[in-house]
This record gives C-alpha cells, sequence and structure tokens, in this order.
C-alpha cells in the first residue's frame, strides 16, 4: 500500500475531532523590480496567504446518520418534485429516503442541518441519488456547520448557502444560477476528505455559476483520484482554485476551464507536495483573475507546492489578468512543484503583470513552451522561462505571432534556461525591447528569430540582459527594429563564453552589433547580412561605454562580418563602437552601396590584425583602420570589379614602424585592355596584384581631384605583379618631403608606365627609372640630380647582370637598358653563362673590366664576350642480346646531333620503347629522340635500351573435313612448346602420316612432332594435315545360347534359345523352388566351363559369346538331399562310397563329372557299363551322371 495511503487510513479516527483549517491573510515580501521594463516584476507586490483556521470536523454520511434533525420553524420544510408530481415533508431525512434519481428538493423555509452522533442525537441523513437542491427564493438559506461528503451528484441553485466544507467525493456537483454563499471560509472538494480502504475516486466534476468561495479543489483533501478532476467556472468568485488536490495525487489530467467570475489565485496542480498530477489543462475563456491592489495574486498551470509529472498546460482565449501569469508551478519560495514540461497559450485577454512560460519557484525539467497569437493585450513583459532563481527551465521555446507585447526574454527572469532559450517573433507580432536570453539568469544557448510584419519598439539582444550564455543567435527575416541589434547581452555581466551570430535577411533597424551593449563575447561574432535596410552601420563587435572609454565593455574575442547586400547606404566596422577586439577582426564584402568599410571600429581597439576582403559593391572609403584607432595590422583584399570612390586606406595613424603591417592585394580585377578604376591608394608599403589590372584615376569623370599612389614619408611602395597600368601615375608623400634618389615606388611595370610625384595642378616631377625602383630626381629648390644612362648588350651564350645595390636600403635592383643612375653611382655587374657554355668578361664602352664594380661617371654600354662551349660524353649501358653504339659520344658539345646504332643479336630486336636517353644519374630528367638520334644537352648523358626475342607466327592451312588449331597461337618465341588440338568433323578421322608442321615457304625444311606438339623453331611454321572417311562397321553376328528347363529351379530369363552378338555376354538368374531350396546348383556349358553365380547380386555370366552355346544345369534335387555313404539308386545306377572309394554302377555307359562344393570340375569320363570306382580324397563332391546329381560324403 502506498505509505501516504497507510499514514491517512489511521488517521481517520483521529481527525475526527481536529481541526479543519481556514485561510487569513498575510503578507510576505517579493523581489526588486526590473528598472525599465513595463508591469512590474514579481517582486512588487505582496503575496496573500491564509491559513487555516481550527474548527470541529463532522463528516455528514448517510451510512452514520439515521435520525432526522434539522434547525426550522414548524411544517412543512421540504417540497420534493418528481415527475411533475410534488410532496411535503416536514423532516429532511424523510425527503432525502423518498428521493429518486433527478428529484427537485426545495427548500421551503430556511434549513440548518445540524451534528449529532449515536448517542441520542439525531443526526441528518445525505442524498443517495442526484438531484437539484433548491430555495423557494435566492434568499433561502441552506446550512450545516457541518463537512457535507456526497453520496451522489447534487446541483444548488437559487438559494444562500452557508456552509463550511463540501465534499463531492467524485460525484458531480454543481452550483448553478443564483447561488450565494455567506461563508467566507466555504471550501469544495470534487475528490474525498479521506482515503478509506476499497475506495477509488476515479474522476471529479465541479461546475461554478456563481457563489462566493474561498478554496476549491479538483481533487481530494486527502485520497487520491486515478483518473481526471474537471472543473468549470462560468460566474461566481473564488479566492483560491485548485485543479489537483490538497494533499492528494491526480493520476489523469487536472483540467480547470474559466469561462466568466472573479478568482485570485488559480493553480492547475495541488496545493501540498503531495498532491501530484500526471497533468494540468487550464483553459480561460474569460473572467478576471487577482486584484488591482497591493497584493500579488497569480494564476499558475503547476501546482502550489505540487509537482506535475508530464505537461502543464495554460490556454488563454480572453479575461483580464491583475495577476502573474505562470505556465510552471511553486508558490513563494516552493521548489517542489517541478513540471515535466509546461505549455503556455495565449489568444486573448488583457495583462498587467508579468507572464511567464516557466514556473515561479520550481523548475521545469523539460521544455517551456509559449505561444502568443491573436488580440492578446500583453503589454507588460513576458519571459519563456520562471520567475525566481530556482526555476530553471531545461528549454524555452517563445513563439508571439501577432499582438502588441512589452518586453520579451526568450528566458526566464531570474530563473535559467539550461539548455536553449529560443524566442521567435513572427506573423504580425510586436513588442518592445527583446532578449532572447534571461532578464537576470543564464542560458546554455538562446536563439531570436524575427520574422513579422511588426515593429520592435527598442532594441532586440540575442543574449541576457544580465546574465550569461554559451551561444547566441539572432535570425532577423523581416520586421523593423527601431534601435539596434545586438548578437550579445545588454549589461556588462551579460557575457556569450561562445560564439554569436546575426543573420540579417530582411527587415530594418537603426544598426547591427555582432557582440553586445556592453556585454563581452568570448569567443567569434559572426554578423552576416543578405539583405534588409540598415540607417546607420554594421559592427562586427559590441557598443560598449562612450562614458568611462572602458575596453572591456562589450569587448568580444573575434570578428567575422560578411555583407551581400543591403538596400540603403551603410557603413560597416569590423571592430564595435567603443568596444574592443581580443584578436583579430574580418570583413567581407559581396555586394551593397556603403560610406565606408573599416576592418577596425570606431574606437576600440583590436589586438591582433584587421583583415577586409571586398568581392562587390560600391564604397566610399575603404580603410583598414578608422582615423580615432591606434595603429594596427592587417590587409585588403579586392576580388574582382568592385567600385571604390573615394580612397583605399590603410590607417591614419601608421608609423614607419608599422608600416610593412599593412598589404592590399588585388585579385583577378580588371583586363590589359579594360583595366579596374581605383582611387588614391594611401599609404601602403606593400600592394600585389594577383591576375589583375589597375589603373589609378578619378572614378567620378566630372571630379577635380587628383587621385595618386600615397605615400609613408621615408617608405618605398612595393608593388607586386605586372598588373598596373596608365601613362602617368601620380604619387605623393603624407607627410615631410620627398627626398631625391631615394626609391618612392618598386615594382615591374611595362615600358611605357611613368610616375610624377604631385606638387599642385600645375607642378609635377617625373621620376626615373632605375630597374624595379622609380625616384626622384629633382623637387622643388632640392638640388637636382644629374643622371647617367646605362645601356646593356646581351651576349649570344650568357647573360650580362648590372645592379644597382642597396639602392633602397636593403633593396637591391636589377637594371634594364635605358635605365638612368645618378651619376657616380657604383653598379655590380656579373656574367652568367648559358647551360652548356662557360667563360665570359666583362666590357664597359668596349673595354673589359678587371672587377665586377663600375663608377659610372657617364652614359655607358655594357656587354660580355668570350663564352666557349663545354664539352659532355655519352655513356652507353651495356645491354643483353644486343649492342648501341653513340656518334659522338666524347667531347659532346651542347646541340650537336647525336646519331645511335642499334645492333640486335640474331633472333633478337629492339624492345619496343626501351630506348632512352637521360642525364647521366638523374634517371628522371629525359632528353627527346627524333628517331635514333638527339641534340646534346648541356650535361652528359646514358643511353639504355632493352632487346626482346623475335616472336614468330603459325599458319594453319586450310583443310577439308576438319580443322586444327595451335596453342599458343600468335607472337610465339623460339623454344616454346605448342599444342596441336586436332578437331576432324563428323565420320572423319585424321589420316595417318599426313599431320606435318614445317617452315613457311619452304615445305622441305620440317618441324619435328611429338604427339600433336612441337617445339617452336625460330621461323615462321605451317601446320597442314589430310581428314579421310570412317568406314562402315561390319554387319554384326549372332550365336545361338541355350537356356534349359530344370526342375525345381526357375530361371531369368525363361528357359529357351537366345540370339547374342558376337563377343558380347549373355546373363540369366538362377532362384530354387522351396521344395529344391537344399540343392547347390552346378552350371557349365558344352564349352567345358563351370560358371558360378556373381557375388553382388547372383547372376550367371556367360561371356564372350563366339559360337553356339548350351547351358547345363545340374545338381537341383529336392529336399532333403541324400548324403553320406548311402547307397544311391537313380534310375538303375547306383552311387556310393566305401572303403575311401567312389563306386558307381551303371547298366549302360553313362557319363559322369565329379564337382567340387564350389563348383570346379574335378573329373570327367564315361563309365564302360560295368562297375566303376574311384579313388578321391575326404570330403563332399557333386556327382552328376547324365541328367541326375547326387551329393556324397567320402
Amino acid at each position: 500500500m502506498h505509505m501516504k495511503k497507510n499514514l491517512l487510513k489511521r488517521m481517520v479516527t483521529r481527525l475526527t475531532g481536529l481541526s479543519v483549517a481556514f485561510f487569513m491573510m498575510v503578507a510576505v515580501q517579493g523581489m526588486a523590480q526590473k528598472n525599465n521594463s513595463s508591469g512590474g516584476s514579481s517582486a512588487t507586490f505582496k503575496q496573500i496567504k491564509l491559513p487555516e483556521l481550527a474548527t470541529d470536523y463532522h463528516p455528514a454520511t448517510s451510512s452514520t446518520k439515521v435520525n432526522p434533525f434539522t434547525k426550522t420553524t414548524s411544517g412543512n420544510i421540504i417540497q420534493v418534485a418528481h415527475g411533475g408530481n410534488t410532496t411535503n415533508y416536514q423532516s429532511w431525512n424523510d425527503a432525502v429516503e423518498a428521493l429518486q434519481e433527478n428529484d427537485v428538493i426545495t427548500l421551503l423555509q430556511d434549513v440548518e442541518l445540524v451534528y449529532g452522533d449515536e448517542l441520542g442525537k439525531p443526526v441528518f441523513k445525505i442524498p443517495k441519488v442526484s438531484c437539484t437542491i433548491q430555495g423557494t427564493a435566492t434568499t433561502t438559506v441552506f446550512k450545516s456547520t457541518s463537512t457535507i461528503e456526497m453520496e451522489a451528484p447534487v446541483t444548488f441553485k437559487n438559494l444562500t448557502l452557508d456552509l463550511k466544507e463540501l465534499v463531492a467525493c467524485g460525484n458531480a456537483l454543481v452550483f448553478d444560477e443564483n447561488v450565494t454563499c455567506t461563508n467566507q471560509y466555504m471550501t469544495v472538494c470534487g475528490g474525498s476528505g479521506f482515503y478509506e480502504e476499497g475506495v477509488e475516486i476515479k474522476s471529479t466534476s465541479i461546475t461554478i455559476k456563481s457563489g462566493t468561495f474561498q478554496t476549491v479543489y479538483g481533487g481530494g483533501f486527502y485520497a487520491d483520484v486515478t483518473g481526471d478532476t474537471n472543473i468549470k467556472v462560468l460566474g461566481g468568485n473564488v479566492s483560491w482554485l485548485y485543479g489537483g488536490g490538497k494533499n492528494a495525487s491526480v493520476a489523469g489530467t487536472a483540467n480547470v476551464e474559466i469561462e466568466n467570475g472573479s478568482i485570485d489565485y488559480v493553480y492547475g496542480g495541488g496545493k501540498e507536495s503531495y498532491a501530484e498530477c500526471g497533468n494540468t489543462n487550464v483553459t480561460i475563456k474569460g473572467g478576471t483573475f487577482g486584484k488591482v491592489d497591493g497584493y500579488r495574486y497569480n494564476l499558475m498551470g503547476g501546482g502550489e507546492e505540487a509537482p506535475v509529472t508530464g505537461k502543464a498546460k495554460v490556454t488563454i482565449n480572453g479575461g483580464t489578468f491583475n495577476c502573474f501569469v505562470t505556465a510552471g508551478g511553486g508558490q513563494n519560495n516552493a521548489t517542489t512543484a517541478t513540471c515535466g514540461s509546461t505549455e503556455l497559450n495565449i489568444t486573448g485577454g488583457t495583462f498587467t503583470k508579468w507572464t511567464y512560460g516557466g514556473g515561479w519557484a520550481s523548475p521545469v525539467l523539460g521544455t517551456a513552451t509559449v505561444r502568443v497569437s491573436g488580440s492578446a493585450s500583453l503589454t507588460t513583459t513576458l519571459c519563456g522561462g520562471g520567475v525566481m532563481a530556482t526555476a530553471s527551465c531545461q528549454n524555452t521555446d517563445v513563439q508571439v505571432s501577432s499582438g502588441s507585447l512589452g518586453y520579451l526574454y526568450g528566458g526566464g527572469e531570474n530563473g535559467p534556461v539550461i539548455g536553449e532559450s529560443k524566442l521567435t517573433i513572427d506573423g504580425s507580432a510586436s513588442a518592445s525591447w527583446t532578449f532572447g536570453g534571461c532578464y537576470d539568469a543564464d542560458c546554455g544557448s538562446t536563439e531570436v528569430t524575427l520574422n513579422t510584419t511588426g515593429t520592435i519598439a527598442g532594441g532586440l539582444y540575442g543574449g541576457c540582459r544580465t546574465g550569461s550564455s554559451n551561444t547566441s543567435r539572432v535570425n532577423i527575416k523581416q520586421g523593423t527594429v527601431t534601435d539596434l541589434i545586438y548578437g550579445g547581452g545588454e549589461q556588462e555581466a551579460s557575457v556569450v563564453t561562445g560564439d554569436t551570430y546575426v543573420t540579417m535577411d530582411g527587415g530594418s533597424c537603426i544598426g547591427v552589433y555582432g557582440g553586445g551593449w556592453q556585454g563581452q563575447v568570448n569567443g567569434t561574432t559572426h554578423v552576416l547580412v543578405n539583405g534588409g535596410t540598415i540607417s546607420n552601420a554594421i559592427y562586427g563587435g559590441g557598443y560598449g561605454s562612450d562614458q568611462d572609454q572602458d575596453n572591456d565593455k562589450g569587448r568580444v574575442g573575434n570578428t567575422e562580418v560578411k555583407v551581400t547586400g543591403v538596400t540603403t547606404k551603410s557603413t560597416v566596422f569590423g571592430d564595435g563602437l567603443y568596444g574592443s577586439v581580443t584578436s583579430n577582426t574580418s570583413v567581407i564584402i559581396e555586394g551593397g552601396k556603403f560610406d565606408g568599410i573599416y576592418g577596425s571600429g570606431l574606437n576600440g581597439q583590436i589586438g591582433g590584425k584587421a583583415d577586409i576582403l571586398v568581392k562587390g559593391g560600391e564604397i566610399s572609403v575603404l580603410r583598414i583602420a578608422s582615423n580615432n584607432i591606434p595603429e594596427v595590422g592587417g590587409s585588403i583584399t579586392i576580388e574582382g570589379n568592385p567600385t571604390i570612390t573615394s580612397t583605399i586606406n590603410s590607417c591614419q595613424n601608421i608609423t614607419g614602424d608599422r608600416a610593412d603591417d599593412f598589404k592590399l592585394i588585388l585579385k583577378g580585377g580588371g583586363t590589359k585592355e579594360n583595366p579596374l578604376v581605383l582611387p588614391t591608394i594611401d599609404r601602403f608599403t606593400n600592394i600585389t596584384l594577383d591576375n589583375s589590372f589597375i589603373t589609378i584615376e578619378s572614378v567620378n569623370p566630372s571630379s577635380t581631384e587628383y587621385p595618386a599612389i600615397r605615400l609613408l614619408s621615408g617608405k618605398a611602395t612595393t608593388i607586386k605583379g605586372k598588373g598596373l597600368t596608365g601613362e602617368t601615375l601620380l604619387v605623393r608623400s603624407v607627410g615631410g618631403v620627398p627626398s631625391t634618389s631615394v626609391p618612392l615606388i618598386i615594382g615591374d611595370f611595362p615600358s611605357n608606365l611613368q610616375f610624377s610625384y604631385f606638387y599642385s595642378a600645375d607642378t609635377k616631377y617625373p621620376l626615373f627609372k632605375a630597374g624595379d625602383t622609380y625616384q626622384l630626381s629633382e623637387y622643388k629648390d632640392a638640388v637636382t640630380v644629374v643622371l647617367k644612362t646605362v645601356n646593356i648588350t646581351q651576349p649570344t651564350h650568357g647573360a650580362l647582370a648590372v645592379k644597382w645595390i642597396g639602392v633602397a636600403g636593403n633593396h637591391d635592383t636589377e637594371l634594364d637598358s635605358g635605365d638612368r643612375v645618378p651619376a657616380n653611382t657604383e653598379l655590380t655587374l656579373s656574367v652568367i653563362p648559358k647551360d652548356g657554355y662557360q667563360g665570359g668578361s666583362v666590357f664597359a664602352n668596349g673595354v673589359e673590366l678587371t672587377g665586377s664594380t663600375h663608377s659610372v661617371t657617364d652614359d655607358v654600354t655594357f656587354s660580355a664576350q668570350g663564352f666557349t662551349a663545354i664539352p659532355y660524353t655519352v655513356s652507353v649501358t651495356p645491354t643483353a642480346n644486343g649492342t648501341i653504339t653513340a656518334t659522338p659520344n666524347t667531347n659532346v658539345t651542347v646541340g650537336t646531333e647525336v646519331a645511335l646504332t642499334i645492333l640486335p643479336n640474331d633472333g633478337y630486336r629492339l624492345k619496343s620503347g626501351s630506348l632512352k636517353v637521360y642525364k647521366t644519374g638523374d634517371g628522371g630528367t629525359t632528353i627527346a629522340l627524333s628517331g635514333t638520334s638527339f641534340n646534346m644537352p648541356t650535361y652528359g648523358v646514358t643511353v639504355t635500351a632493352e632487346f626482346e626475342q623475335i616472336p614468330y607466327q603459325i599458319t594453319i592451312s586450310s583443310m577439308e573435313n576438319g580443322n586444327i588449331t595451335a596453342s599458343p597461337s600468335v607472337d610465339i618465341t623460339e623454344g616454346v612448346e605448342v599444342a596441336l588440338t586436332v578437331s576432324p568433323a563428323d565420320g572423319y578421322r585424321l589420316k595417318s602420316g599426313s599431320l606435318q608442321v614445317y617452315k613457311t615457304g619452304d615445305a622441305n625444311t620440317t618441324v619435328a612432332l611429338s604427339g600433336n606438339s612441337f617445339r617452336m623453331p625460330a621461323y615462321d611454321v605451317t601446320v597442314m594435315a589430310e581428314f579421310e572417311g570412317i568406314p562402315a562397321p561390319p554387319p554384326p553376328v549372332y550365336y545361338t545360347v541355350t537356356l534349359p528347363s530344370v526342375e525345381g529351379a526357375t530361371t531369368d530369363p525363361a528357359p529357351g534359345d537366345y540370339e547374342v552378338e558376337s563377343w558380347e555376354n549373355f546373363r540369366f538368374y538362377l532362384t530354387l523352388d522351396e521344395d529344391y531350396n537344399q540343392s547347390e546348383p552346378i552350371v557349365t556349358t558344352d564349352r567345358g566351363e563351370t560358371i558360378t553365380p556373381r557375388s553382388s547380386d547372383g547372376a550367371y555370366i556367360v561371356k564372350y559369346i563366339r559360337s553356339d552355346v548350351e547351358i547345363f544345369i545340374d545338381g537341383v534335387v529336392k529336399n532333403p538331399d541324400p548324403v553320406a555313404n548311402e547307397t544311391v539308386d537313380t534310375g538303375g545306377i547306383k552311387i556310393y562310397t566305401a572303403n575311401g572309394y567312389l563306386h558307381i554302377q551303371a547298366p549302360q555307359p553313362e557319363q559322369v563329372h565329379i564337382f567340387t562344393p564350389d563348383g570346379r570340375l574335378l573329373k570327367a569320363f564315361r563309365t564302360s557299363g560295368n562297375k566303376e570306382q574311384i579313388a578321391l580324397p575326404k570330403g563332399i563332391y557333386l556327382i552328376r551322371v547324365t541328367n541326375q546329381c547326387v551329393k556324397v560324403v567320402l
């Protein structure tokens, strides 16, 4: 038995005289209110709590009440109506005993049921059948100071009730129209008061249309309900309403449906911790909940202290809510009212306090789901999670589809979300400030999706207001946000420990931040803008603080910003407004119009680098770092042909020490004929042109600006790649006066490209080219540099390099012919012979130089002479079965043709593809052959080849009446055995001696055969043969075999003459009759042979018939056989044994055969007609005389 039931059973008799508790008011203090929210938080109001009052508990039931006792005036007090007839009674008990199903009891006077006992005091009875109890007027009073326990369904109407406790015990209870309750502590219980063994409450039903009640329980006080409970409120007033029991469980679903009335507190579940429910289902279509005073009122889908093991569901279609609404449970600090999951559906109603998808103080073990649609007036705060710090939820899922809401939180107020906090705003919904996480608690992860035609009147945060989360996601598909969108949280204590994701496909807002307002993001912020309207800017980082310049406020780890398109012109920052980035920023632009693109933020610091990738769009300013940011390294990469109209800048605050940290890379932009037009490129010391063709000029033809490559003072700009085009490009310096004879530009450009230094529109100074450097020779009042021209004549068999060493500090440049250098510049010269050549000397103006340097004092021409070819060797690797020779093979110079002679041995040939020439010592470097010759390269070579046996062929001559095949049949080398398969046609055979193998074309040279095979000679062969018809076989010869008839035996086949083909066998079986089965047959033929039966099956076989044969079968005599030495007289012939002899006496000559028992013929002779005496060894014998056969023992 359930432990609680055991306790309750023992308590029944003890509780009879104990007090029944009623409630009185007491206030408890709450928590602090959110400063910037509407409607007041859970902490603003005081809780009303009414403890139970002590009174006598006198349950009144029919089982113990036998005497009528009512407290009324004289005369008739009760009228009972049944089937159109009425009967008046002066006794309550008489009226109750007379009740039939569905009768109506009318109180003719005020009636009070007074408790009595069985010691002489009368007691009252309880109706046992369903009935209606009403008054003659609504002022008629029905009173009892005792607890009434119902035993059948009862409906009250048109009367005044003065009752303390009414226990329905599972019977349907209805408070119909015009019911007035005068006892302010009236309590109604749909279940039973106490647990009784064997009594089961399967379900309950309470309907309230009028009346005032302190407490209503759908379940029992202490007895469990095994099924569902049902409360329906259509009017009246209730202070506390519980769908479950007081201290008793509901195994099924506790159902509460409210259409009208006024209720202060609603609990879908039970009161005390034992009163758990399987599920709860609260449906509200109208009514007023709570009061407008200084106290706190609650509507909960869960229990006060009791858990809901399954789902607590609240559906609100209408009503006025002056109370807090929570889908979960746990009044005050009760943490035992857990719910498996919760579901809050709101389609109507007016809400003046905060609303929650979670519990008040108790956790939701699963997901708290909230759905808002329809025409609800929810202008206060809505939280997807719970109220107190103990009211956690595993997950929350909030979807708002219509209505104008106040503040929205995907998580709880102070209740954390362990897993995911999910908030979706779609349809036509509008709201105020919106948070994906909690008001002041942590979340595992958060996600906000905005897909509405409505407006968020304020900011939208992916994270918590104050509280941490692991990750945060914001998805904007449509809708208007009047303030900013943040991927992170609001307050400084709101930290996202992982990454944030903001994706904008549509909608509009002032600006977007990948981080939080002042909350930090430890991981990476991901901002993806595919569309929508952003009136201000896009930031990869956080907002930060503009008051104290605290870099940690709004700080993020890394940022990744990608924009594929926006509908209005905007600005993009890789960092935040004031917030900093611990490591790196990344900005990718694929489309849209922008005032500026910045790798940094506006004011925040970056600990690492800022990188920008531009693939498309129209951009005015493209800059790694903004004006207010200390210099930071990074790069700009431009792919394709975006439009950039104003400037491409590295960093305003850059210094020489960090100059090399900034890079500009252009990939795949423009063509040689139609280069990509770029504006001023400002302060980059490294520019890379990767398959790009660019020119620097004004993007706007009507502009009066002079785009240029702006140089960092004291630093040259190095341009890698040959895609810089134009006739004359301008350069300018940033700060300071440019130096003469110092490179300003370094790069390899077309010969027609010129550079000029811009001083003013009317004054430009050309740069002179020296190798890959471009320098000033004159500038304003500076001393003009005298330049000398350097011409270079390249030799045929080598290369002449003329270098200016250290032209730009550590930069060395190699001069082209026609370049100019300042007078007295020392140049370094070197000669590099071509491959296959050696030597070479340098000449300056025809005079051979003795050293490797030359000081230029005048225009000069350099040349080189004296190269000689290097001799090489051709090595031939020895090869079996043939030889290779090379001509020439020693002292061979580059370009010489080398001929190879190939000589295979007899029977061999050069294997196809085996002839190779490769660099000696490096088999992977081969030389191309032209037939059997090649041109000598610039190194020694090795020749190798393979020889293989020459394969020969077999020809099969054409022949009739058969064919021959050979295996193998093609490409056969000498010595291989060849097998011939001879296949004559039907009726033919190979003519003896006709199979021959001979040398093809020479029939006299034959090859020896071994059977039908031969060894392949060193030449092709032909195989021939003849086939002849097979002669018809001679007709068969048959002979007659005579099988005799024998008395006492049966033969198979039957006795008679049989024709047997010559040389075939004749077979028969011999079976003795029953009277002769002791005989031992002797089978012989006239060929003198004895036939014994075959051991396997007993058959007699006469082999190889080649003449007529007669078979004899002897020894078959009737049982018993005469044996031993008795005299046998058969047809006058006497046979007997005596003195070791066999005696035969016949009156005339007879043929005699003597056999051994195994059928072997021992002796045969013919008697002379007298007495015969034959000496034989001891043993058993079979004696056949003419046609008689006997067995004797000697």
